[in-house]
């Protein structure tokens, strides 16, 4: 009930694209010399720089030296396929991407944090940079669309809020909409009194939607009216639909 969800924002002190996105991109840079060392999350590694040129200014994806070209021409052909669906303005919230070869230094934090003892995060992101983690050394790095997407969420809300965390009318759409957007945006409401992994939920779902076309935009603006006015205009859909 909408009492109830409204109960537990006022405890933390809290209440109160079409097609034409997708264009047809330059397939990803080859491998160049640009070789240093990256440091990562969980360390320092010799890496290679790869630009990823969808736009004027491109992304810099580093990789561990170790990872063959052929295995790195896949990894990046699946994250241009996926920007190449996000409009440009989104894009131009990231700066680089990386992959971690070693696993998310503060898994057994967050599990506690969020009380799933099995989490392992295999993505990150803060104002312009994502970074993979293996998780599972020597294993592979998951890079789907969902989870682009769920951190380009952050990024945006970097570029647009200066923050991860959404404004107050997030707050009011979320009572409003009288539902968290996903079970891992309650979980980590509730060990952080913040909306910022229901934004970048909420934003992936959003622009997913936009993506696949359909029945699915109009079904996620049923489900979620109050967010769905809010990432019209974050996202500049609002413009666009004018």
């Amino acid at each position: 009930m909408r009492s109830m969800l409204l109960a537990l924002f006022l405890s933390a002190g809290l209440a109160g694209a079409p097609a034409a996105h997708a264009e047809t991109l330059a397939p990803p840079a080859p491998f160049d010399e640009s070789v240093g060392v990256f440091r990562y999350p969980s360390g320092e590694a010799a890496s290679r720089v790869v630009p990823l040129a969808l736009d004027e200014t491109p992304i810099q994806v580093w990789l561990p030296l170790e990872v063959e070209e052929t295995h790195a021409a896949r990894l990046l052909t699946s994250l241009d396929g996926f920007l190449a669906q996000l409009p440009a303005e989104h894009r131009a919230a990231l700066r680089t991407v990386a992959f971690d070869p070693g696993e998310y230094p503060a898994n057994a934090r967050k599990a506690r944090q969020l009380n799933q003892p099995e989490l392992k995060l295999w993505a990150s992101a803060k104002a312009g940079i994502i970074v993979f983690y293996r998780n599972t050394p020597p294993g592979d790095w998951r890079v789907s669309r969902r989870r682009v997407f769920h951190e380009m969420g952050h990024c945006l809300a970097h570029m647009r809020f200066g923050t991860s965390t959404p404004p107050p009318a997030w707050t009011e759409a979320a009572v409003a909409d009288d539902t968290f957007f996903s079970d891992y945006s309650r979980n980590a409401f509730a060990a952080t009194g913040t909306l910022v992994e229901d934004f970048a939920d909420a934003y992936a779902a959003y622009m997913q939607a936009i993506a696949d076309g359909g029945d699915a935009l109009p079904a996620f603006q049923a489900t979620y009216p109050a967010r769905a006015r809010l990432l019209d205009v974050y996202t500049g859909q609002a413009a666009i639909a004018r």
